[in-house]
């Protein structure tokens, strides 16, 4: 693990973790998430997906938007999304300090990544922070209805090459910005027999029709609408000096980034 240099809790090591290994055999549950997502995401000019790994939802954020961002701060799962990904701008940083200006995003996705950050409640500021007016943010988390206390993140465990587990409250994901406009759970077939079956196409079908019923599933997928004031603003990668980049070329500091742009290398 290596320390962030903003100071956040050390990062896991990313780059030894096959994340792509996660999905083999759970085809049930991959088709499902990608017809919930693809379904309540609405179409707009630009989308920003937070921890999009290998690019597996990404691919389905791509024909709604014009201009697709996607964050993640392993390596090799971005270089495995830049094989799968047709014009999705891959960004290599981490998501608690999202570098793009207030008010760019029409849709905001976080799916399967907001219960590995102990900054919860900063990191929904930021999603709202870089939302306009009326975007939506589509967040997929693990379902804690039964966890008790205040709407605070705990770390509940430590996974893989260091993978922290947080888990809060659902009324943790609250913030003055966001109305909640719809609930669903996954996951009715995210085990042993759905494995089994995964090529059976209609299991994929039923969860998603069943996903009202929410409390029961392992996964909780939340979307909000954004309310705020504020001008809407075009999607421009900061560079680590803070300003704009063009066409992969800071315009003031004049460093360049690569396919995949790597703030976080350039800001160790």
């Amino acid at each position: 693990m290596r320390a962030h240099p903003e100071g956040i809790e050390d990062i896991p090591d990313y780059e030894n973790y096959d994340y792509e290994s996660e999905w083999h055999g759970r085809r049930t549950q991959d088709r499902a998430e990608k017809s919930l997502v693809s379904g309540w995401v609405e179409s707009g000019e630009s989308c920003l997906e937070l921890g999009g790994g290998f690019g597996r939802l990404t691919s389905v954020l791509e024909p709604k938007f014009e201009k697709v961002f996607m964050i993640d701060f392993s390596r090799r799962n971005l270089s495995r999304a830049s094989e799968r990904l047709k014009k999705t701008r891959l960004i290599r940083t981490s998501i608690t300090k999202i570098p793009f200006e207030d008010s760019t995003f029409d849709s905001v996705v976080a799916v399967r990544v907001l219960h590995h950050v102990p900054q919860l409640a900063e990191t929904i500021q930021e999603m709202a922070r870089v939302s306009r007016d009326g975007a939506c943010i589509v967040i997929g988390v693990p379902n804690t209805r039964r966890l008790r206390g205040p709407a605070e993140n705990r770390m509940v465990a430590v996974g893989p090459q260091g993978h922290r587990i947080y888990a809060a409250p659902m009324s943790a994901y609250a913030n003055p910005l966001l109305e909640r406009i719809g609930m669903r759970g996954l996951g009715l077939f995210d085990n042993r027999m759905g494995r089994t079956l995964s090529p059976v196409g209609p299991l994929s079908r039923l969860d998603v029709a069943t996903s009202s019923v929410w409390t029961i599933r392992p996964e909780v997928f939340i979307k909000f609408r954004v309310r705020k004031e504020g001008l809407r603003r075009e999607p421009f990668v900061i560079c680590t000096c803070g300003a704009k980049l063009s066409q992969g070329t800071c315009s003031s500091c004049g460093r360049s980034y690569g396919k995949i742009i790597d703030l976080a290398e350039h800001d160790s």
